[in-house]
């Protein structure tokens, strides 16, 4: 019995000390590591390549190669790419994200999707117009009839380019989206996925959103994944999460009206804009 009492002191310590441990992490918190010579565990200092040079590192199968198409400072921190119709790459900026430790300016109004035009049709982007630069935490765009769909923390907007020049001129908001990125940014709905039902599915999220007729239709689905997704030519979903960096879907979509039982409720019907 003693034996048994000391072990579970052990456990609550070490349970204890990994709490302790994770504390830190922003200013003015309590680091019991920071007295600790860190340095004797870190890496190596890896090297910094230029966008040419980092093409050299990589391994790819036999019959295909990697082609550098764009780089800094045309594009700055990208964590999306969508193309249109034209063959242009219209790529989202997280440019406020983890800039230090303390994710100081997190929210500010400053990441961009910026849309790269290939001018002389030589495979490299030439040509760089930014479409909105005052998002806050871009996460994803759609294109729809009449505009693009673009999700920043906490809305989804409705962004119309009048003129032709590429540029956002109008912009309404559809719905709150993304909420959750007030808090944590890497915990919220992202992704506006097109399948081949005309649907656009979602990760870290419980619903599915559709344009039909200038309206937006929203409607409840399965929650997948963390960040991004994509699908293949039968429809299946492929996404991912931080502790599990591959899955799929082997259903093709989500039943358009859920089975008894089905813990997906029946379409909501509901319609925004």
């Amino acid at each position: 019995m003693n034996s048994l009492r000391f072990i579970t002191f052990l456990s609550s310590l070490f349970a204890g000390s990994l709490v302790i441990a994770q504390q830190g992490d922003k200013a003015n918190e309590k680091d019991i590591i920071s007295s600790l010579n860190w340095k004797k565990w870190s890496p190596d200092v890896v090297p910094v390549f230029s966008a040419e040079e980092s093409l050299a590192q990589f391994k790819v199968a036999p019959g295909f190669k990697v082609e550098l198409v764009a780089a800094e400072p045309m594009v700055k921190d990208p964590v999306f790419v969508d193309w249109d119709d034209e063959g242009r790459m219209w790529v989202g900026e997280l440019r406020t994200y983890m800039r230090d430790l303390d994710g100081t300016g997190e929210n500010e109004r400053m990441s961009r999707v910026m849309v790269l035009e290939d001018t002389d049709k030589d495979g490299v982007m030439d040509k760089a117009t930014p479409f909105v630069d005052d998002m806050v935490n871009v996460r994803c765009i759609a294109f729809v009839e009449g505009g693009a769909l673009v999700v920043e923390s906490g809305a989804l907007w409705l962004c119309k380019d009048k003129d032709g020049d590429l540029r956002c001129d109008e912009r309404e908001k559809l719905i709150d989206f993304a909420t959750a990125a007030h808090s944590n940014i890497e915990h919220a709905e992202n992704a506006l996925h097109y399948t081949l039902d005309n649907w656009m599915y979602n990760s870290k999220s419980s619903r599915k959103l559709a344009w039909r007729k200038g309206k937006l239709i929203e409607m409840p689905a399965k929650a997948r994944g963390q960040w991004g997704m994509a699908s293949d030519a039968y429809g299946r979903l492929y996404f991912n999460a931080n502790s599990n960096w591959f899955e799929v879907d082997w259903a093709t979509y989500d039943r358009q009206w859920p089975s008894k039982g089905s813990s997906v409720k029946p379409p909501t019907n509901r319609v925004f804009g």
